[in-house]
């Protein structure tokens, strides 16, 4: 089945902003020369025709991509300069906001490269880079005329424009090996500010104090502290969008007292579930919006399910292994009807990447039986012990080793479960992939008798947005790869 998705914005809109995407890999990839109305179209999946009907010829699309490029960086300067309210402060926003980490990825990198080659040859490219420049040192002019002499001001200004060129061409030229952001902005900032105290007058912080709340209906931008990136726009809401949001609450609450106490159960520990299981991905943007350091410690948590009106007791084994840099933890937990509540493994990291935890148990029945449940391992942040599992299993999920672009895929999605209704296992998740490069995981538990495979389900969206649509397919086996674009 094939679908499109619904967009708010108009097709033709929507069309023309992802060439200029495409446009910008290809630039990436093939440079200014190998960038051809044709070669886009391909990219694309539309006909030279579409490409040439939207920007007339190969100068009116590359026009438009520069052009989106800047306005991504004007963006960013504006938006760090609605949050300083000093002329310190509004220096340091122009610094930011070109040498942010996203203007020190390969493909911009590359496609701000290939630009810069053609500037002094092609007129419409000389004006957005003439534009882009004078509003450059116009910010940065008004802004040191308030710290410095006029004839000094006009000057620095040019020098840290110059600067923020220069130490971010070296970066590009070098492979980004010679500098990255932070290393950039450090630079341009000790620049700044030893030139400041120079000129005999008071230097003002760049960091500015916290700037007046901004007004319902407003959009403010959430800045990473450490980095500068901006991680996303946000708009106030007022007293409407308050009081609905209350009265929603207040419905939702009656609902909830409704429900039984086993159904309330259900809903908490299906919260619960969620959250461990994107448990790094929440440590990862609470310390992207905070600036502070993730502690890079896995958790896993032990919990039991356990039938106690015929288990005594069970042991659970817990290990982590890492030689390379002499990491080895290990641990024993029991459970008991008395002390049946979650326990947790802890490590720290040495190798981010090395999340592989290792565990055994060992159940003891009052009839004196013993059962031993083979060695196994995970990569999720949760183990749930039954009586009756016989294991646990981990499927390798990944896409074809097979270029997405030449096969015209934009991203894989894919659904995986398991069920096995009457033994209560029920187990999902979903990935998506846009690289032969990305890759995950499936877990499930099984017990004697169970299925002995999953199912999946593939939905391919195209460069041109057109999704293909997928079954639930079964599946048996230890790694899952998955078709690109066929």
């Amino acid at each position: 089945m094939v679908s499109e998705d619904t967009y708010s914005e108009p097709i033709e809109e929507m069309r023309r902003r992802e060439l200029v995407e495409v446009t910008i890999d290809s630039l990436a990839e093939v440079g200014f020369v190998g960038t051809t109305l044709s070669q886009i179209a391909a990219r694309a999946g539309v006909s030279p025709g579409l490409v040439a009907h939207y920007f007339d010829d190969k100068d009116g699309l590359l026009d438009a991509a520069f052009r989106s490029l800047a306005r991504r960086v004007g963006s960013q300067v504006r938006a760090r300069l609605r949050l300083v309210a000093t002329p310190r402060g509004r220096i340091q926003a122009v610094i930011d906001a070109n040498l942010a980490p996203e203007e020190f990825d390969q493909r911009t990198g590359s496609a701000w490269l290939a630009f810069w080659g053609q500037v002094l040859h092609v007129e419409r490219l000389k004006r957005i880079q003439s534009v882009y420049q004078r509003r450059t040192l116009s910010t940065l002019r008004n802004s040191l005329l308030k710290l410095v002499a006029p004839d000094e001001a006009h000057s620095l200004a040019a020098m840290i424009a110059a600067m923020i060129d220069g130490v971010w061409l070296r970066a590009a030229l070098s492979g980004w090996h010679e500098a990255d952001s932070e290393s950039a902005r450090a630079m341009l900032t000790a620049f700044v500010d030893g030139r400041l105290s120079q000129s005999g007058r008071a230097v003002m912080a760049a960091v500015d104090p916290p700037p007046s709340s901004p007004a319902p209906g407003q959009r403010f931008a959430s800045i990473n502290p450490a980095t500068g990136e901006i991680l996303g726009q946000f708009t106030v809401s007022g007293a409407a969008q308050v009081n609905a949001a209350v009265a929603a609450a207040v419905h939702a609450q009656t609902i909830w007292a409704a429900m039984t106490g086993a159904e309330r159960g259900r809903v908490l520990r299906r919260t619960a579930d969620l959250l461990r299981s994107r448990n790094q991905e929440l440590a990862e943007l609470e310390t992207k919006d905070t600036g502070k350091p993730i502690q890079e410690t896995r958790v896993v948590d032990v919990a039991s399910a356990l039938n106690w009106t015929i288990v005594d007791r069970a042991f659970v084994d817990v290990w982590y292994d890492d030689p390379a840099n002499d990491v080895s933890v290990q641990t024993s937990i029991e459970f008991t009807e008395e002390a049946k509540d979650t326990k947790s493994f802890r490590v720290a990291l040495v190798d981010p990447d090395l999340r592989l935890v290792n565990y055994s148990v060992t159940v003891i029945f009052k009839t004196g039986e013993v059962k031993e449940i083979p060695p196994s391992a995970t990569l999720k942040p949760r183990l749930l012990i039954r009586q009756d599992m016989t294991g646990h299993r981990i499927i390798a999920v990944r896409p074809d080793n097979v270029g997405f672009a030449g096969r015209k895929v934009k991203e894989l999605v894919v659904d995986t479960r398991y069920v096995d209704d009457p033994n209560g296992l029920s187990f999902a998740d979903s990935y998506t992939f846009r690289s032969p490069a990305d890759a995950g995981s499936f877990e499930h538990d099984y017990v004697a008798g169970g299925p002995t495979g999953f199912e999946y389900r593939l939905h391919t969206r195209m460069t041109n947005n057109l999704v293909v649509e997928g079954e639930w397919t079964p599946y048996d086996g230890d790694e899952l790869v998955l078709p690109v674009g066929r």
